[in-house]
């Protein structure tokens, strides 16, 4: 039987409570810990993944929005649609270069920053595709040969596209990676504080059946 008969009951409440006290601080701090661990991760998931699949999709969606403006164009055949098409594309081009800025700074792996590489090339090849089309457009000239359907224009969409399709597969690999750390550092800190309840509950037993028997 457990016991401590060169103390008083008054040392041994004093010694009991104060490593429930200690205990309860280790809990404290070990779910402290625990948390910080899984915000961290949270955050990483949040700012290093998901802001840069946000930014690759305004990227990607205002380079469909300047095929769209150029098939309006072609579709209504007007001076006026040639003017709306190049506003339209000129706007594109700015929220695209913002979301753009935004999300280079955050690219993390090289095989990430050499696809994003190439989406800068490609942007810069149908940029200039689309002014070729305008300047054919102004000229009367609405063959979709010499636009949209065009080869070198069709072929630097597809590449834009898998250029992007790769951008997204990293990100959404590394926000896998982040979940799984979030995940680990969760049940780290789940078994850290159950052991210390556990270890706090046995000192509980060990103190009432030391009073008992004092």
């Amino acid at each position: 039987m457990f016991h401590i008969p060169t103390l008083t009951i008054r040392s041994k409440l004093i010694a009991g409570l104060s490593a429930c006290s200690l205990l309860m601080l280790g809990i404290g701090l070990v779910g402290a810990h625990g948390e910080r661990s899984i915000n961290a991760s949270t955050l990483e998931i949040y700012q290093g993944d998901l802001i840069p699949i946000l930014r690759i999709t305004d990227t990607r969606q205002s380079v469909h929005a300047d095929e769209a403006a150029l098939d309006e164009m072609l579709l209504k055949r007007t001076t006026t649609s040639v003017d709306a098409a190049r506003k339209r594309i000129d706007d594109n081009k700015s929220a695209a270069d913002a979301a753009w800025a935004a999300y280079y700074p955050m690219i993390s792996s090289d095989a990430e920053r050499k696809a994003a590489d190439a989406v800068v090339g490609l942007r810069q090849t149908l940029a200039r595709l689309n002014q070729q089309a305008l300047e054919a457009a102004a000229r009367g000239d609405f063959d979709p040969s010499h636009s949209v359907a065009g080869n070198d224009y069709v072929a630097a969409l597809k590449a834009f596209s898998e250029r992007i399709g790769v951008l997204y597969s990293e990100n959404l690999d590394q926000a896998r990676e982040s979940y799984v750390d979030s995940q680990s550092s969760f049940h780290r800190t789940l078994v850290a504080s159950s052991m210390a309840i556990v270890a706090g509950l046995v000192i509980a037993v060990l103190l009432l059946v030391t009073l008992l028997n004092a």
